[in-house]
């Protein structure tokens, strides 16, 4: 479990009841479809996201190694005293998104071994058609486009978010309430420490 390929470098994160169901076939994977054409339809997937993964190289190469443009300058003397307020406010927006797709090539990569090995395997949906998300780390469209905040804490390492949603929040409420703003908070909380005891992840 621990040494688990797919996602023993960058996640995603999931349950060992997982993993022991999907090497036993058991569970949702007693259905997970077998042979050579079938496990060529799970192979042509991985390779889509793979593909998906390459393109999320574009920014790092445009902004990073092309313009130069690094997240790091942000903090320099130099950047606050260049340019127009408007200018730098761009700035901040372009780096801060090209870094996000340093996550998004490392989960997407990620995303695409465990749809390989079948482990995203999620049953079949009205169609009959085979889904895979049962296991992920990251939906990128939601997070850049969806104008729900909520949506976009699910996009965002989803599979950590539902870690914290388990084990953090739907603990501090009786099973049949739902989480109030207090539950969420501290929830939230949980999580920025966890990636440190900093203020900006505090306040963030």
């Amino acid at each position: 479990f621990v040494l688990f390929g797919p996602a023993s470098v960058t996640g995603p994160f999931f349950e060992y009841s997982d993993y022991q169901n999907f090497i036993e076939f058991k569970g949702v994977y007693s259905k997970l479809p077998r042979g050579l054409k079938d496990g060529l339809m799970s192979v042509k997937l991985a390779f889509i996201r793979f593909l998906y993964t390459c393109g999320c190289m574009i920014p790092q190469v445009v902004f990073f190694q092309i313009l130069g443009w690094v997240p790091e300058h942000v903090g320099s003397v130099e950047f606050v005293n260049e340019g127009s307020l408007l200018w730098r406010l761009f700035f901040v927006q372009v780096t801060a998104t090209a870094q996000r797709f340093v996550y998004y090539f490392t989960w997407s990569f990620s995303d695409a071994a465990c749809i390989a090995s079948g482990i995203s395997f999620n049953g079949f949906d009205k169609d009959g058609n085979a889904t895979w998300d049962r296991i992920y780390n990251v939906c990128v469209w939601d997070f850049e486009f969806d104008p729900s905040v909520p949506v976009k804490a699910r996009a965002w390492n989803h599979q950590i978010h539902l870690w914290l949603k388990r084990y953090i929040g739907e603990r501090l409420v009786e099973p049949s309430q739902k989480l109030d703003v207090r539950n969420e908070l501290l929830t939230y909380l949980v999580s920025a420490w966890w990636h440190g005891i900093y203020p900006f992840y505090t306040i963030l």
